[in-house]
């Protein structure tokens, strides 16, 4: 995903996809968040959110696809 101030590396924060957190991160930097769809996570449009220590984002939908 792109944006911003995501913070230039992981620690502590995490993205969410639904009821889902994502465990296994690619690349993170201040602008993008590369990383893998959790196990089990729902197919078609859910709600995805990014913690960080600021706090958590708006929710944007974000669509998975089989």
């Amino acid at each position: 995903m792109t944006g911003t101030d995501f913070g230039t590396a992981q620690a502590s924060s995490s993205v969410k996809l639904g009821s889902r957190t994502c465990t296994t991160y690619l690349s993170w930097s201040a602008t993008q968040i590369r990383g893998k769809v959790p196990g089990k996570a729902k197919y078609g449009t859910v709600q995805v959110t990014v913690t960080t220590t600021d706090g958590a984002s708006n929710a944007r939908g974000f669509t998975g696809k089989r």
